[in-house]
């Protein structure tokens, strides 16, 4: 264990020697999960998102009642095809319900569809929030960094002393650019 805590030391003093050694490395950082919340084009694409969500819910909502009603109608024609007299009149309610059955199915499947379609588009919003606006953001910190001439960019939460903060100066350039948020 000694041995382990003295390895770890000596490492620790290599890594805070190394910039001395090798000349001072410059660095900045952005608070990523301040540009997340601020950068306006990201926040259209949150708020889509929710709407997305919202309407999703409604669906599920939708169509479990269909299904549930759908199933009432069965249990309904169940009973009556059970207390009906007469073989014209069981087999006129064992068509009927055979044809409820299938509008059940058809229910079914029409919401399973839905709610496919609704997942598809909030995957198709997840990426391009995290693709499209990544990249974009990528960019103008590679452009912010080289105009201040720094050697690397940090999450601000790598960060703990001496580097250069450009959260401000991202976020004032992602939020000046006309039409944002990438087309969807």
């Amino acid at each position: 264990m000694r041995q382990g805590l003295v390895m770890w030391a000596m490492a620790v003093l290599l890594l805070l020697a190394s910039p001395a050694l090798a000349g001072k490395a410059v660095l900045g950082f952005v608070d990523i999960a301040r540009l997340q919340l601020e950068y306006s084009a990201a926040q259209e694409v949150r708020a889509e998102l929710a709407a997305e969500e919202l309407k999703f819910q409604a669906e599920l909502r939708e169509g479990q009642q269909r299904i549930s009603e759908s199933e009432q109608r069965i249990a309904s024609m169940d009973v009556a095809i059970r207390t009906a007299t007469g073989d014209i009149a069981i087999r006129a309610g064992q068509e009927n319900q055979r044809q409820v059955e299938a509008i059940l199915i058809k229910t079914r499947q029409e919401y399973e569809n839905r709610l496919r379609d609704s997942r598809q588009r909030a995957v198709q919003l997840d990426r391009q929030l995290n693709g499209e606006l990544l990249a974009k953001v990528k960019m103008v910190i590679a452009e912010v960094a080289k105009r201040h001439s720094l050697d690397g960019v940090l999450d601000a939460r790598a960060s703990l002393y001496g580097a250069l903060d450009l959260t401000d100066e991202i976020l004032t350039i992602l939020n000046a650019t006309p039409s944002a948020a990438p087309s969807r």
